[in-house]
């Protein structure tokens, strides 16, 4: 592989990811755990392709710096993909202090020291001959095997979680996980063929084009559709409504949210938020749409015109909360009231009057409790 082809692709893939950092800073003031683990992510990739672009350009010049430059790219290799790990983790489970648990998800670090340092006596990862020319180790495998290892390890969390995930954001998670795999694959099969970090920008890349940017069009709490969204769907819905039949309007309002705020703190009120979020997004069909539509108010859009289908729906809501109870940490339990409305263009002229019958009868059911 020529040395000047190596250079430009990392050098052209680290500005790619440069632009992606710019581009959230500018487009988010306030940025969530997750976001600022996946610029890190982006940093830590851009750092090692330099690296790898630079010990490329120095192959053959000069003992030290060749062999200074390969050694700090060791050095941070299992960086990006511990955080990567780390940034898959928050992903599934919304929770700082589970991570701060998962202290050996830092192991990685501590095998390449030991391994770096062992280099330095007896070259096992790598050294540079007499030509100031890179050469591989014999443990070079290990390094390979631990990386690689990390990247099965995110795919088998995903898989163990899938229920948890969209279809998008799984098949997003596993090809992070295959891509880089095959290119690993492919750099140690053919010798002086550098892919590897290449293949994890253009991972990275493509989990900024699907989870992180749909921050910006999702609720930030949930990841659900916002208002703005399900008004536009239940909008397009109504004018479709010859050609695809009728339709249902659920409103759902989750009880006592003030109560968990003010004995357990936000962040409870959060994760009841988000665990109410995950049952509403389960209870239904793939064809229907859930959105949190403001506070601790959630819109379903189902794709039937069936009243007995619909309380069907909401029968399945109310076992899954209960079932949520029966181990639940929040003192009071989860509960919400719902109210739904029949959509038929005679009954309701807008979107305004559906969201008000919807709206009317959650209330009705919330005052009968």
């Amino acid at each position: 592989m020529s040395t000047y082809a190596v250079i430009d692709l990392n050098i052209f893939l680290s500005l790619v990811l440069l632009m992606i950092i710019i581009m959230i800073n500018r487009k988010q003031i306030y940025k969530s755990f997750s976001t600022r683990l996946f610029i890190n992510l982006c940093a830590s990739t851009i750092l090692l392709l330099l690296l790898d672009a630079v010990s490329w350009a120095l192959n053959g010049k000069g003992y030290w710096l060749e062999y200074i430059s390969v050694l700090l790219f060791y050095l941070i290799e299992p960086v990006p993909l511990v955080i990567w790990l780390c940034y898959l983790d928050y992903h599934l489970n919304a929770s700082a202090e589970r991570l701060k648990r998962r202290w050996y998800y830092m192991q990685p670090f501590l095998v390449v020291l030991v391994l770096l340092v062992i280099n330095v006596f007896h070259p096992v990862i790598f050294y540079v001959d007499e030509r100031a020319m890179y050469q591989r180790g014999d443990w070079l495998f290990l390094v390979l095997a631990m990386n690689l290892g990390i990247l099965l390890y995110t795919i088998v969390l995903a898989v163990l979680r899938v229920n948890r995930l969209e279809r998008k954001v799984f098949g997003v998670i596993v090809m992070f996980g295959f891509i880089p795999l095959a290119g690993s694959v492919f750099q140690v099969l053919f010798y002086g063929v550098s892919i590897l970090w290449n293949t994890v920008a253009l991972s990275v890349i493509s989990v900024y084009l699907f989870l992180e940017t749909q921050k910006e069009i999702k609720d930030y709490l949930t990841g659900l559709l916002n208002r703005q969204q399900i008004e536009d769907m239940i909008t397009a819905r109504m004018t479709e409504y010859d050609r695809r039949g009728g339709f249902t309007l659920v409103m759902v309002d989750m009880d006592d949210l003030k109560l968990i705020n003010d004995s357990c703190g936000h962040k409870e009120g959060d994760r009841a938020i988000i665990k109410v979020s995950r049952i509403l997004y389960s209870s239904v069909k793939g064809i229907d749409k859930v959105a949190r539509f403001g506070g601790d108010e959630f819109v379903i859009l189902l794709e039937d015109d069936n009243p007995e289908h619909v309380k069907e729906v909401i029968r399945r809501i109310d076992a899954a909360l209960a079932e949520e109870n029966s181990g639940s940490p929040f003192p009071l339990g989860l509960s919400v009231s719902t109210g739904y409305a029949v959509y038929t263009p005679s009954r309701f002229h807008s979107i305004q009057d559906l969201l008000q019958r919807a709206d009317e009868e959650m209330y009705a059911c919330k005052q009968g409790k």
